[in-house]
C-alpha cells in the first residue's frame, strides 16, 4: 500500500490551490520586480544567500506541517488594506526608481494576498516563516560606507594599541612594511547579512522566549562587525610580519572567511547553552471540534479582488511614466562668472563614476592660479538598467581608478538662487602631490539638496504632478596644493554662491 507524504485535510484543498494561483498571479503581474531580486542574487556575492530564503521558509513550514494543517483557513478582508498599502508603496517606488522599496512592496503584496486567502489566525501562526521571505530583498549596501569607516578606525586603533606607528589618510593607512586600503570587500557587509539571516533562524528554532531571541539577534548583528574589525587587524599583522608576502591578495579573503566561520560557530555553540525546552512550543491540537470549508464562491470573489488590486498599480505606473519627460539641462549663464576667466580642460586625469549619463555639460574657469571645473549631468528617463540620478553607484572616483583616493568627506552649507539654504557633499581627493576639492549635489526643478532621500521626495512630487522641469547632478571641482585647501575652498564657495545659482 502506498502512503501519502502528508495527509491534507479536505478543508485545505481549495485554499492550497488558491495559494498556488496567487503565486503565479504575483509572478506574472510583478515579473520585473521579482526578476530584479533574482538578478541581484545572481550577480552579487553579497546577496547570494537570497537563493536559500524560500527553501528555508518552506522547510520551517514543513517541520510543523501537522500543526499548521489543523488550522482552518478563512478569508480575511482586513488584509485588503495591506494589499492596497503595499501596492501604493510599489507604485511610488516604481515612479522614482527606488528598487529596494519596490522589492519590499512586491513581497508585501504577495504576503498580503496570502493573508487575505488564509485568514488572520493562520497568518499569525505562520508569521515568522512567511515574514522571513522579506530577507529575499537585497538590502544592506547603504551600510557599506559606515562599515568601511568603522573597520579602518578599529584596525588602526588596534595597530596603535600594539605599539606600532601607523599613518592614516581616510580609508588608507600605511605601516613601515607597506600600504593598506579598506575597500568594499573589507566592509564585512557579507558577514553581517549572513550572520543576521542565520541568527534569526537560529533564534526562532532555539528559543521560545522573546527576550532570548532579541538578545541573540542583537549579538548576531554586533559580533560580525567586531569580528570583521579583528579580521582586518589580523590580516594587516600577517602581511606586516611576513614582509607583505602573505595576506596581501586573494588569500586574505580566504583567511577572513575561515575566521568568520569560526566566530559564527562559537556564537551558535554558546547560544545553545540557553536553549529553551521544546515543552514550551505551541501544542499540536485541533482548533475546533468541527471544520469549516471556505466556499468556492468566497475564494472566487477574493481571487477577483486580488487580480484587480494587483493589476491597478502597474497600469497606473505605466500611465504616469508616459507623461512628459524631463527637459534638458539649461544653458550656462556665462555672464554670472565675470570674475572667472574661461580656460581649457585641465589634465587632472580624474573622472567620476556616473554610469548611465545621457546628457552632460562641462565648463572650466581660472582665477588666482586655481582651475575650477563645473560638471552637470542628467540621466534621462532613469531606469535600473541604464542609470539613475540618485544611485549608490554614482561615485566621486571611477571604480577602476586606483590613483586617486578620498582623504576626507564632509558636508558644506550653501545657498541657492531662492536664498534657501541647502547642503552639498564635499570630498577631498589626493594623488601625486595634487589635491582636488569637489562639491556635489542634486538640482531637481528649483530644489537643491545633497540628501538623497529628500531628492527622491522631490522627484516623486514631480512625477505625480507631471512636472517636466530638469533634474540633474552638479559637481564643482577645484585643484589645490596638498593639505593647503583654504584659498581653493574659499574660491570654490565664492564661485557657487555668486555665479552658479543665478
Amino acid at each position: 500500500m502506498k502512503h501519502k507524504l502528508v495527509d491534507i485535510p479536505e478543508y485545505w484543498h481549495t485554499t492550497l490551490l488558491s495559494v498556488g494561483v496567487l503565486c503565479l498571479l504575483s509572478f506574472a503581474i510583478f515579473f520585473e520586480s521579482w526578476s530584479s531580486i533574482v538578478t541581484i542574487w545572481y550577480r552579487s556575492s553579497t546577496f547570494t544567500h537570497g537563493f536559500l530564503i524560500i527553501p528555508i521558509s518552506l522547510w520551517l513550514i514543513w517541520t510543523r506541517k501537522e500543526y499548521y494543517l489543523q488550522l482552518q483557513p478563512k478569508i480575511s478582508w482586513l488584509a485588503l488594506v495591506a494589499v492596497i498599502l503595499s501596492g501604493f508603496a510599489w507604485l511610488l517606488a516604481k515612479l522614482i526608481s527606488v528598487q529596494v522599496i519596490e522589492q519590499f512592496a512586491t513581497v508585501g503584496l504577495f504576503l498580503s494576498g496570502l493573508w487575505l486567502l488564509l485568514g488572520s489566525h493562520v497568518i499569525k501562526q505562520l508569521l515568522f516563516p512567511l515574514g522571513f521571505l522579506f530577507f529575499m530583498v537585497p538590502i544592506g549596501e547603504e551600510l557599506i560606507p559606515p562599515l568601511m569607516e568603522f573597520t579602518a578606525t578599529f584596525t588602526v586603533g588596534l595597530i596603535r594599541l600594539t605599539g606600532m606607528s601607523v599613518f592614516r589618510e581616510g580609508l588608507h593607512f600605511s605601516l613601515v612594511s607597506g600600504n593598506w586600503s579598506v575597500v568594499e570587500a573589507c566592509s564585512g557587509i557579507s558577514y553581517l547579512i549572513a550572520s543576521v539571516t542565520l541568527g534569526l533562524v537560529y533564534a526562532y528554532l532555539t528559543y521560545t522566549s522573546l527576550w532570548k531571541r532579541a538578545i541573540f539577534i542583537v549579538l548576531s548583528m554586533l559580533v560580525p562587525i567586531l569580528a570583521n574589525g579583528v579580521r582586518a587587524y589580523l590580516i594587516v599583522m600577517i602581511g606586516h610580519f611576513s614582509s607583505m608576502t602573505l595576506a596581501v591578495g586573494v588569500d586574505h579573503l580566504i583567511y577572513g572567511g575561515v575566521f568568520f566561520g569560526l566566530v559564527m560557530m562559537i556564537l551558535f555553540y554558546i547560544g545553545s547553552f540557553w536553549r529553551d525546552s521544546e515543552d514550551s512550543s505551541a501544542p499540536i491540537a485541533a482548533e475546533n471540534t468541527h471544520t469549516f470549508n471556505v466556499s468556492h464562491y468566497s475564494l472566487s470573489i477574493a481571487g477577483f479582488v486580488l487580480i484587480i488590486s494587483y493589476s491597478v498599480w502597474p497600469l497606473t505606473s505605466s500611465w504616469l511614466s508616459n507623461q512628459p519627460k524631463n527637459t534638458p539641462i539649461p544653458a550656462f549663464v556665462k555672464s554670472s562668472f565675470d570674475d572667472w576667466q574661461e580656460t581649457t580642460e585641465p589634465n587632472w586625469q580624474w573622472e567620476a563614476s556616473l554610469p548611465g549619463v545621457v546628457d552632460e555639460t562641462k565648463a572650466f574657469f581660472k582665477k588666482e592660479g586655481r582651475i575650477l571645473g563645473l560638471y552637470r549631468v542628467s540621466f534621462g528617463e532613469e531606469t535600473q538598467q541604464t542609470g539613475e540620478l540618485i544611485n549608490s553607484q554614482n561615485l566621486f572616483i571611477a571604480k577602476k581608478d586606483l590613483r586617486w583616493k578620498i582623504i576626507k568627506r564632509s558636508v558644506v552649507a550653501l545657498k541657492n538662487k531662492q536664498h534657501t539654504n541647502f547642503k552639498a557633499e564635499q570630498a577631498i581627493l589626493s594623488r601625486d602631490f595634487k589635491d582636488l576639492i569637489i562639491l556635489r549635489w542634486y538640482r531637481i526643478g528649483t530644489h537643491d539638496t545633497s540628501n538623497k532621500y529628500l531628492a527622491k521626495l522631490y522627484q516623486l512630487f514631480k512625477r505625480l504632478t507631471a512636472d517636466a522641469s530638469p533634474e540633474y547632478l552638479i559637481m564643482v571641482a577645484i585643484d589645490s596644493p596638498p593639505h593647503k585647501h583654504e584659498i581653493s575652498n574659499t574660491l570654490l564657495l565664492d564661485f557657487i554662491n555668486s555665479g552658479l545659482n543665478n
